[in-house]
């Protein structure tokens, strides 16, 4: 039997890069190696990327920065 761990998810990559509703990929600047991913991943399903300072790993946490990011992404949704 497989175990399920992150790094070896298949992702749907494709299908979300041809998603017609905007993406978003969003990291707190706090590790070098997580905003690497993160640019990747963007990168790969064609969405804008944003780093919210301020909570680490728990950018949930920063209050009105990281609803403002989401506010102009949902903005921004036909």
């Amino acid at each position: 039997m497989d175990h399920f761990t992150p790094w070896n998810a298949a992702l749907p990559l494709a299908e979300l890069r041809e998603a017609s509703y905007p993406k978003l990929v969003v990291s707190g600047g706090h590790s070098r190696g997580f905003d690497t991913i993160c640019d990747e991943l963007a990168d790969k399903i064609d969405a804008e990327r944003k780093v919210v300072q301020g909570a680490g790993h728990e950018i949930q946490f920063t209050g009105d920065p990281i609803n403002a990011v989401l506010l102009d992404l949902w903005h921004s949704a036909e």
